[in-house]
């Protein structure tokens, strides 16, 4: 039984937002006494408001279009505005990323945030964002508090550039043939050489006192940019000329280096024959988030025609002949050599 001064403490929980009134009947188990009451939530002047699931975003330079679900959360309209007329306003403190958008979820009170990188830009980007409501009690536009978030757009290492020098190869059309004058510029090419046995006729701007034969000194032949699209990020980067051996061959005394865009090689005595290389150009950009730090290759071919030698021998005993002086027939034995 209770006495007639017992009480108890009803606790009521009022969603989030609510606005209004809602009327309640209290009934206690068997007995038949009702009692009504009502509650009333008077609506308190809110402004636009939203959170944010993360302040900054990673994204890579190449990435292109990037939609990041469910960016703002709790988004709640403001008193008097109405949801569908809720919208952001979005602003960027750098061109590094285009198209923004935010795009409200309104059955989630969530909304969508989407943008797209601008190829060969990066860096840091902040975004700053401000819901706006139509508010019907003033027919004016209610804004939210501004919210940022900072994008880092990282870096991707674009593919060196390498390049030949086509006015210098059409300047030696008996030397120096190709296909890489014609078509695309980052398409791999092939460079063809053809020069006598020896290197007599070779192209040589001095003398190399490694060479047994005529030094093939080529100045300038090829080129190189650290990107294939000239980005500005990249222009320091170091360049390597890479000379890879396809067929190994005694051809040469000093096999076909590249150093500076300048080509070089010495051929081994009265050797004939072909060998094959192919030449790349490569940076020290790296390959993280996609990156590529070799260029498109250049097949190089050599040919190296016979040339037909005079004949030659080397005589013995420096050059001096003893005869004795007896009669008869005498046999000197080996006094030639290295008969050729």
């Amino acid at each position: 039984s209770f006495g007639e001064c017992t009480s108890a403490v009803l606790l009521v929980n009022i969603s989030k937002f609510f606005v209004g009134s809602a009327a309640y009947e209290v009934r206690m188990l068997g007995s038949g006494l009702a009692f009504n009451f009502s509650i009333t939530v008077a609506p308190v002047v809110r402004l636009p408001s939203f959170s944010s699931r993360a302040d900054r975003l990673h994204v890579i330079e190449h990435q292109g279009e990037v939609i990041e679900s469910d960016l703002f959360l709790d988004i709640f309209p403001g008193t008097y505005v109405d949801s569908e007329s809720l919208s952001f306003l979005i602003t960027a403190d750098s061109n590094i990323i285009s198209n923004l958008r935010a795009t409200i979820n309104a059955s989630r009170g969530t909304a969508d945030v989407s943008f797209t990188t601008v190829a060969r830009l990066n860096g840091l980007v902040t975004l700053t964002f401000r819901l706006q409501g139509h508010n019907s009690n003033c027919n004016c536009s209610t804004w939210s508090a501004s919210h940022n978030v900072s994008v880092v757009v990282l870096p991707v290492n674009d593919a060196p550039a390498l390049t030949l020098n086509c006015s210098l190869v059409d300047s030696l059309s008996s030397t120096l043939s190709t296909d890489c004058c014609s078509g695309s510029s980052l398409a791999a090419c092939s460079l063809r050489v053809s020069v006598n046995q020896n290197c007599g006729d070779c192209p040589s701007t001095a003398d190399s006192s490694s060479c047994i034969t005529r030094p093939f000194v080529l100045p300038h032949l090829f080129a190189g940019s650290p990107s294939i699209f000239d980005s500005i990020d990249e222009q320091s980067q170091t360049l390597s000329f890479l000379v890879v051996d396809g067929t190994p061959t005694l051809l040469f005394d000093s096999p076909p280096q590249v150093s500076s865009g300048d080509m070089t090689f010495c051929l081994g005595q009265d050797r004939n024959g072909n060998a094959s290389f192919q030449l790349l150009l490569a940076d020290d950009g790296g390959t993280s988030h996609g990156g590529v730090n070799v260029s498109r290759s250049i097949a190089l071919t050599f040919e190296v025609a016979p040339v037909n030698q005079p004949p030659s021998f080397l005589l013995c005993c420096d050059g001096v002949v003893t005869f004795w002086t007896r009669g008869g027939s005498q046999w000197l034995v080996d006094v030639a050599r290295n008969i050729h």
